[in-house]
């Protein structure tokens, strides 16, 4: 299931997990968030692009914080510009992680970089 990154924390403390962190590059994150907020007619779209980008570093480095006091949480970061351009490499990292059965050929193919709105 997909979780937005700042909502992590919440995970029950008593379960085990195995999570695939999607990390993108933080002016692909603000651009998609302020194309968002305008669409919204929110006011957060009007936020300085630094400001948004200092907020979004923080947020990660509380939650790579979070996962390493975890024992219960097993972690692999993916970088998604690197999975859309080299889907073998990532998807291999993927597999490995996630054990068999896995199909990487079905996940190469899942990969639609055409699909890819905001790109740095």
């Amino acid at each position: 299931m997909k979780i937005v990154a700042q909502l992590l924390h919440h995970l029950p403390p008593d379960e085990h997990y195995e999570v695939i962190f999607m990390e993108r590059d933080l002016n692909e994150v603000i651009s998609s968030q302020k194309a968002m907020l305008a669409r919204r007619g929110r006011a957060g779209a009007n936020l300085q692009d630094q400001t948004l980008r200092d907020t979004y570093a923080a947020q990660l480095n509380r939650i790579r914080a979070h996962f390493a006091r975890r024992r219960t949480v097993r972690t692999l970061f993916l970088n998604y510009g690197e999975l859309v351009r080299d889907p073998a490499s990532s998807v291999a990292r993927l597999a490995s992680f996630l054990g068999e059965p896995f199909d990487q050929q079905a996940a190469r193919q899942a990969i639609r970089p055409e699909l890819r709105r905001q790109k740095a």
